[in-house]
């Protein structure tokens, strides 16, 4: 380490903003105001007497107490809030196997070539005469900053007409995108009664390109087929017949893009957060910027929700919105999508308590997902049950349960215990599930 006037240079140990910094890089820092750092920026503070480089995922707004939110890229969970005595300074370079860069440089090496991908894309489905609309993905973020994103982006949704799929992967294949698959096994894929969005990618320089391609309007679990007894699918197709109806045109390099109309783009970015258990500062970040630099009709939007019965599902993402955003969202607009009593203790006791920066494991992610959707369904109490007979649901609560049981077996031969131990643990936990 090395420190000269208001600069900082420090070389890196450990993996905790992998892929972005790497164990045994040089970063450049510079004291920088508190008022001058920004969401996505590289800090580097004291903690415990330990130099700390992590990116920034939450601000403090104007006003109040001076403090930021920062976290590793590859941690599941967020730091301590930081104040500005500890902060040293912003990362502004970083020294690599005898190269030096600026971060900036890779966030728009990435854009650059999602944006070319995603504009060959769009100019190849317009000449063969298919509607495409964008849900969200890098289009909206330039339309929204007029500039590329501070973050690595990790995929872009595009709604199309059902009947249009095959045309579609044909299309993609020739421009070298393969199918992801989705399912946990070919048993599970072979269960799935439909498959309502289906992802493509791609690898160009190191830098993988993803696209979700969606059939329809999906927000609930697509891993697990139809979820009819928890969100009605008439309701779900005629949401879809509206997203691709109701569109707005966006320009962007003199190219013109299809995107959902404010209200609709709101409700799906409410949903998509939803889905990922109301988890993820950039999603809050995103659908703040929307409301902040659109003119919104709370009316027409609570209309919406109203008639698609999502109430549910997008009233407390607007109660997080405020309470860490401070977004001003009319009282009046809020009464007219509030939930049920009975739905809003399962708010208020399961949901609103949760830590919107952290992250979880994929398996435990969809087990709250599950619960979530499960417990604030809208269908009647008593047919939401029948979601235990789909055979994909099941089979993947089967495939969790053995999961569990094996990683316990593994941890359990690894400390010697013994094969009668193990049997007495595995009759204990069949009595107890």
């Amino acid at each position: 380490m090395s420190i000269s006037n208001d600069f900082l240079k420090i070389k890196t140990f450990g993996n905790s903003m992998f892929p972005f910094l790497m164990d045994a890089d040089v970063l450049y820092v510079k004291r920088t105001p508190f008022s001058k750092l920004s969401i996505n920026d590289f800090v580097t503070f004291l903690e415990n007497k330990k130099f700390i480089t992590h990116r920034i995922i939450f601000k403090s707004r104007l006003g109040l107490k001076p403090y930021i939110i920062t976290k590793g890229d590859a941690n599941l969970q967020p730091d301590k809030k930081v104040v500005p005595k500890q902060i040293l300074g912003k990362v502004y370079k970083i020294k690599r196997a005898g190269a030096i860069f600026d971060p900036e440089q890779i966030y728009l090496f990435q854009s650059t070539l999602y944006f070319n991908e995603i504009l060959k894309v769009k100019k190849v489905f317009e000449k063969n005469n298919i509607e495409l609309v964008f849900l969200k993905g890098l289009p909206i973020n330039l339309y929204l900053e007029k500039t590329h994103p501070k973050r690595i982006y990790a995929d872009c949704d595009l709604l199309i007409k059902k009947q249009e799929f095959n045309k579609v992967s044909r299309i993609l294949k020739k421009l070298g995108f393969s199918t992801i698959e989705t399912t946990i096994t070919k048993t599970h894929a072979k269960l799935r009664t439909k498959e309502p969005e289906v992802s493509f990618s791609k690898t160009i320089d190191n830098i993988r390109i993803t696209l979700d391609i969606h059939l329809e309007a999906a927000f609930l679990i697509h891993t697990l087929g139809k979820m009819d007894s928890i969100y009605p699918q008439v309701l779900i197709d005629k949401l879809t017949e509206a997203f691709l109806k109701e569109k707005k045109v966006i320009r962007i390099y003199n190219e013109n893009f299809f995107i959902l109309p404010t209200e609709n783009l709101i409700i799906y970015l409410a949903l998509h957060l939803f889905h990922h258990n109301l988890r993820g500062y950039y999603r809050y970040n995103l659908i703040s910027k929307v409301l902040t630099k659109n003119k919104v009709d709370f009316n027409l939007m609570a209309e919406k929700i109203y008639e698609y019965n999502l109430r549910n599902f997008i009233y407390p993402v607007f109660i997080l919105l405020i309470k860490y955003y401070k977004i001003p969202i009319p009282k009046k607009f809020l009464n007219r999508i509030l939930p049920s009593v009975g739905k809003i203790r399962y708010i208020n006791n399961h949901i609103l308590n949760i830590d919107i920066f952290s992250e979880e494991f994929r398996v435990d992610s969809g087990i709250e997902r599950f619960k979530f959707f499960f417990h604030l369904s809208p269908v009647n109490p008593y047919l939401k049950y029948f979601i235990f007979l789909q055979p994909g649901v099941l089979y993947t609560i089967l495939w969790i349960l053995k999961s569990r049981i094996y990683f316990t077996a593994k941890i359990f031969f690894s400390n010697k215990v013994s094969i009668n131990n193990f049997k007495s643990f595995l009759a204990s936990a069949s009595v107890i599930s």
